[in-house]
């Protein structure tokens, strides 16, 4: 047989003769062997051998325990939906769960209603690749782009949003501390050993009582009453860690009373206002700009951009109204007709 110009010979006519030889012995081998084999002898046609690496699942999971989170996580589920409707989603959950919304529903058979659920549960994702999202997160893009962190690094978080106002022992102030609302990782024994510890740690933190922080009353008393944040454990674990860790930028993890953003919000992590309202005030303006949310502390209900172009001040301002049932109903019915 003549070879033709430019073509190589000896990549996959080697692999089939090897092939043919083997099953000229009539050797029996189960689908998973035969893989192996053909991984083992792929060396000149690597295109086989990265196409077989290359198949890593990818998806959200949520979890949420009890009836205010299940109508939080409805919306955060719906708004994903829009944007990336081919994305796989589970939710672990102890309620009882009818939605299009999910690809698969967990039912947690015994939950502690603390953040240990969270915990636990995070760990046992289904996914090779995995985005962890807060019930009160509301999607504005698409964010597949965000799993690309994942082939430099084996995790990826957002700074914590609040002031530093208590210090966290072993670890330096210099650390700027990490949050936990949404947490993007690959599934790995690394990983796998950073959550086990993460949760021994919050449950014996549960147990001190937070006798370990150096904090300020006003946290001790709010922390007896909601818990301590299971954030403080996870800083004390991954500092100590040999993770390698991304930090995420505010486009993807929009919380805080103020801040700086660049590009499209696409993450919005907040328990107060209206969704829809706050995306659209945030993203009224796109580029380089400050945003101040605005009135008492416990009701912040104005959030106002600045943008500085051709050396003017652009401000933007508007209530972001209230997330009652009544506007979640409301988001929630605009999603599935955008959807549908």
């Amino acid at each position: 047989m003549s070879k033709k110009k430019g073509f190589k010979c000896g990549g996959v006519e080697k692999l089939v003769t090897i092939l043919a030889k083997e099953l000229s012995k009539k050797i029996y081998r189960p689908r998973n062997l035969m893989l192996e084999f053909l991984l083992k002898n792929d060396k000149r046609n690597k295109g086989f051998s990265s196409l077989i690496k290359m198949k890593k699942t990818k998806g959200v999971i949520y979890v949420a325990i009890g009836k205010k989170f299940i109508d939080e996580v409805l919306i955060s589920a719906a708004s994903l939906r829009k944007h990336m409707p081919n994305l796989s989603v589970t939710l672990f959950t102890n309620e009882f769960v009818d939605s299009v919304f999910f690809d698969n529903i967990v039912k947690i058979k015994k939950s502690s209603f603390s953040k240990e659920d969270k915990i636990m549960y995070i760990a046992k994702s289904p996914y090779d690749l995995t985005l962890f999202l807060d019930t009160d997160t509301y999607i504005c893009d698409d964010i597949s782009e965000l799993f690309d962190l994942l082939n430099r690094f084996d995790m990826a978080v957002a700074h914590f949003p609040m002031e530093r106002e208590f210090n966290i022992k072993g670890i330096p102030k210099s650390f700027v501390l990490l949050d936990t609302g949404i947490i993007l990782f690959k599934k790995s024994l690394q990983v796998k050993t950073l959550f086990s510890e993460w949760l021994r740690l919050y449950k014996l933190n549960k147990k001190r009582g937070g006798t370990m922080l150096n904090s300020g009353l006003k946290n001790n008393l709010k922390w007896r009453t909601k818990g301590i944040p299971d954030a403080l454990s996870f800083n004390e674990v991954i500092y100590n860690s040999e993770i390698k860790f991304a930090t995420l930028t505010k486009e993807y993890y929009f919380r805080g009373k103020c801040g700086f953003v660049n590009w499209k919000v696409k993450i919005i992590h907040i328990r107060r206002g209206n969704f829809d309202s706050i995306d659209k005030i945030i993203n009224h303006f796109i580029g380089s700009r400050l945003y101040i949310w605005k009135g008492s502390r416990q009701g912040r209900n104005r959030l106002c951009v600045i943008r500085f172009k051709n050396n003017k001040y652009l401000n933007y301002e508007k209530s972001v109204g209230k997330k009652g049932i009544f506007s979640m109903l409301v988001i929630l019915k605009k999603l599935i007709k955008t959807r549908g």
